[in-house]
């Protein structure tokens, strides 16, 4: 007779070591619900996930030489598109038998229509070149084999846009030699060959060699394109317009290199003509006077610095600098620095007291700008209070008669 005791531990032992039975928790949503999408039509040819029209395409023809850039439209495709690349490395040992197989049958065809009288055409000698070319490399060790497929997805609101898109996609690439068919009543195989999961589960797969492989890869610069921007030139990588607006940059600093004769200035004036018409202030600094011409031909003003010229900078005009309270200090300290240059240095005693005579000016001056006769009539008046003030004075005068003889007046 059996022990129940036995028994009991008999149906304990199975009962533990049965499957767990999946716990549901009803009216939550986990991490799949939340990325996953709402719903899902399939059709022939596209699919519609949560209102967006998706078509997979995939390129079934490519042209005979391969060239650098060769995949550039197909990269600067300018639609909602994905574009996929599938990669695989054939083992050396696999690929020369079949290599030599179809070597020997495309020998064969072309013997076959030497012997009956036929002309024999590209179609069989190009095929028939590149194979026993590609078998010496890879017999050398210069060039390996692969099996490459490329995908392109695109995406559309609407039905008629996602067929529009497609046709000049097509139309796109056959004109450098792609053809492409749309991977019918594969289109979630061939969604699932875009998802950057690297599982081709469409495998239209083409042989290339690793040195048409290698010019596949977009290894381009992306196109620089502003709104608000000037056009600076063309980029010679993927042929767009380089559109650029600097002054919207964290930093706005350029610096033009070049060898002589290389069209610099040409570029600097075109751009400064550029910036004009888009409403910027520009300043130039001609040592050589190359931008006279310019300045007077968009109606700027053009001012010629010299002892014999009319336009004069005047020190004293906080007009560009004045902006607040505080600068009005650091605009008298910079103006002390710059009389004291003119004068060939100032004592402590000096400068102080052009410091007291300089913050009464422009107390006094109201909306008009000092020049440096209004200084010299205000250490005029100093003079008079305090005597320790004239041979400064004296120095200010000899700076207004020398330095600056047309700012004696308004």
């Amino acid at each position: 007779m059996t022990n129940p005791i036995t028994l009991a531990k008999d149906w304990k032992k199975q009962h533990d070591e049965r499957p767990k039975e999946l716990t549901l928790s009803f009216g939550e949503q986990d991490s799949t619900d939340i990325l996953s999408y709402a719903g899902l039509e399939e059709q022939s040819d596209h699919l519609c996930i949560d209102g967006v029209y998706i078509r997979t395409l995939f390129i079934s023809g490519y042209p005979f030489v391969a060239s650098s850039g060769w995949l550039d439209t197909l990269i600067n495709f300018n639609h909602d598109a994905d574009i996929s690349y599938h990669l695989h490395e054939v083992n050396a040992l696999q690929a020369l038998p079949q290599l030599n197989r179809k070597i020997t049958e495309l020998e064969s065809t072309r013997r076959a229509m030497i012997k009956a009288g036929k002309i024999v055409g590209s179609e069989i000698t190009d095929p028939l070149d590149s194979a026993m070319e590609l078998r010496d490399k890879i017999q050398r060790g210069q060039e390996k084999l692969f099996q490459m497929s490329i995908y392109v997805s695109v995406r559309a609101e609407s039905l008629a846009e996602l067929n529009k898109t497609t046709k000049l996609l097509e139309t796109t690439l056959s004109a450098r030699l792609f053809y492409t068919k749309v991977a019918r009543y594969q289109q979630l195989e061939a969604l699932q060959s875009i998802l950057p999961r690297a599982e081709d589960q469409l495998g239209q797969k083409r042989n290339l060699d690793s040195s048409s492989a290698a010019l596949s890869f977009p290894f381009m610069s992306s196109e620089l394109v502003q709104e608000s921007g000037i056009l600076y030139g063309v980029n010679k990588s993927n042929n767009s317009l380089v559109i650029l607006d600097r002054f919207s940059l964290h930093n706005a600093n350029s610096i033009v290199f070049a060898q002589s004769g290389s069209g610099k200035s040409y570029a600097t004036k075109v751009e400064i003509l550029r910036q004009l018409m888009q409403g910027t202030k520009v300043i130039v600094v001609d040592p050589e006077r190359e931008y006279k011409l310019l300045t007077e031909s968009v109606g700027g003003t053009y001012i010629k610095l010299s002892a014999k010229s009319d336009e004069k900078i005047n020190p004293f005009d906080l007009t560009t600098t004045y902006r607040k309270r505080s600068d009005l200090a650091e605009h008298v300290q910079n103006l002390t620095e710059v009389i004291s240059l003119m004068a060939e240095g100032l004592s402590a005693s000096e400068k102080a007291a052009l410091d007291k005579a300089l913050l009464r000016l422009y107390e006094g001056s109201g909306r008009i700008q000092p020049v440096l006769s209004d200084l010299y009539h205000e250490l005029k008046l100093a003079e008079e209070s305090y005597a320790s003030t004239c041979e400064f004075e004296l120095k200010a005068l000899n700076v207004r008669m020398f330095c600056f003889p047309s700012l004696h007046q308004h």
